[in-house]
């Protein structure tokens, strides 16, 4: 059996230049010293999206985009933005939005029966993981669709932006108040935070569906101690990170902070089970209990897949060495949770926040994991086929594959460069992923442009393409896989 392709892709058409400082532009940060700085595109100055290296891809691997969402940590060694992206397996970028705000949970969803893309953005509460932002709906052209915002006062919290078939958002909400943490060794009377699911009516805004966790779920439950000193300014008992209605209409939630996840009824708000945690109402073999988890999914009404950290906090221990996705079944009448499948990274690796497993149609497994950076495709049998990391100092709070056909509504974008006697124009369409190779037209002038040379491969967010000559106009068209013209950029007339 040949062996994995291993590469160390960054994007085309960039380049990482030490000790540069960067002007400030959307999701930029000034270039602290000694730091590695991303060079704009030529044709986009705006846009400086971090590089993301693959460092295996092997045949066999699903169809479909990486869909991430790079965000910077407090420390980085890279300067870039951050940003929603949708790049390719050689970790070239089709689609890069930068923000001065982080992007999260960015995916291909269903919306009014046409695929859209989606993602939350906003400010981060690095003290307590929590954001307040606002989900974002984008049509193939890239115009928002919808934007919608949580109800009552609350605010959209990063954790969960997931569409429904029925036209609604599922979104988690933090609120904070004062509680009574004596039953678990705190004061009278201290700020606590409460989690708040809401289901939104996408198109009208109207609130369908409304639980709060503080209302259901004691406070003994938490493995975190209001004494702790990451604790110490808000207390967060509960810590929701995902939601998922079910074809009966109910949900399924997962809180990090009880290790536990509940199925609650969409019709009287009740918890109908816990699984794992203090309280769990199956029996969890040592196995199959999960810590610190994320993203709890159903694959089958009996069937719930995990991302389980495992990776403790705030000084705690960790339960296990390595995270892992992990796919329970459960036995309603035995009362029972028994492993089905449990996946790690062959390196090991610990994710201590975040993260994501995404089961494909072929049977593979999309992992994104989490704090690390990293994101990987793994087969039924654990074997990797796709492994990518983001640069040092950025992560993704989660990463999906899936397929998507962006087509922009704005035209291609052109710059031409002169330099050591050579004419090179810089063509990019941000978005666009049909685009093949790209075209030069030229001649006398913009309204009088025909093609000059071969087409050129796609090579990336931008593509470099020699131009011979000193034409006075140009401009460049982009062609699709069969050669066919699918759009062509405004004409430029160069300096030479």
């Amino acid at each position: 059996m040949v062996g994995p392709l291993r590469r160390s892709l960054p994007r085309r058409g960039a380049s990482l230049v030490a000790g540069v400082v960067v002007a400030a532009v959307a999701g930029l940060a000034v270039a602290p010293a000694g730091a590695l700085a991303v060079d704009a595109l030529v044709s986009r100055p705006d846009l400086r999206p971090p590089p993301v290296t693959i460092r295996t891809h092997v045949a066999g691997a699903a169809p479909g985009f990486l869909l991430l969402g790079p965000k910077r940590r407090a420390k980085s060694s890279v300067v870039a933005q951050q940003g929603a992206m949708v790049a390719d397996d050689l970790g070239r970028v089709r689609w890069f939005s930068p923000g001065t705000r982080p992007a999260t949970d960015v995916r291909v969803q269903s919306y009014a029966g046409q695929p859209v893309l989606t993602y939350w953005r906003g400010g981060i509460d690095s003290g307590h993981g929590t954001g307040t932002g606002t989900g974002t709906i984008l049509n193939a052209s890239y115009r928002p669709v919808a934007r919608v915002h949580a109800a009552r006062g609350c605010q959209v919290d990063l954790h969960e932006f997931r569409l429904t078939p029925q036209g609604t958002a599922l979104i988690l909400c933090y609120r904070q108040g004062r509680r009574d943490l004596r039953s678990v060794g705190g004061p009278r009377s201290a700020p606590t935070l409460d989690c708040v699911l809401q289901e939104i009516d996408v198109a009208s805004g109207r609130l369908r569906f409304q639980w709060s966790g503080l209302d259901h779920i004691a406070l003994s439950e938490s493995h975190e101690s209001p004494t702790r000193p990451s604790s110490r300014r808000t207390y967060d008992p509960l810590h929701f990170n995902s939601v998922v209605k079910d074809a009966d209409g109910n949900y399924l939630i997962s809180a990090r902070h009880t290790w536990a996840v509940y199925k609650v009824g969409g019709s009287t708000g009740r918890i109908l089970w816990r699984l794992g945690g203090k309280r769990s109402d199956f029996r969890v073999s040592a196995g199959a209990r999960t810590a610190w988890q994320h993203d709890a999914e159903f694959e089958t009404p009996d069937r719930v897949r995990i991302f389980d950290n495992g990776a403790g906090t705030g000084g705690q221990a960790p339960l296990r060495r390595r995270s892992r996705v992990v796919t329970l079944a459960l036995d309603p009448a035995r009362k029972l949770a028994t492993v089905v499948r449990s996946l790690h990274h062959p390196s090991g690796l610990s994710a201590g926040s975040q993260g994501n497993g995404q089961l494909l149609g072929g049977g593979d497994t999309f992992v994104g994991w989490g704090a690390t950076g990293a994101f990987s495709e793994l087969t039924p049998a654990g074997r990797l086929v796709l492994d990518g990391r983001l640069p040092d100092g950025f992560d993704t709070y989660r990463a999906y594959r899936d397929a998507w056909v962006g087509a922009p509504g704005r035209p291609p974008a052109v710059a031409v460069r002169r330099a050591s006697g050579e004419t090179a124009a810089y063509a990019s369409w941000n978005g666009d992923t049909r685009v093949s190779s790209w075209q030069v037209l030229s001649g006398p002038s913009g309204g009088a442009l025909t093609p000059t040379g071969k087409p050129v491969p796609w090579s990336g967010l931008e593509t470099r393409i020699p131009v011979a000559g000193r034409p006075a106009f140009l401009a460049v068209r982009a062609l699709d896989a069969a050669g066919t013209p699918l759009a062509d950029s405004g004409a430029v007339a160069p300096s030479y």
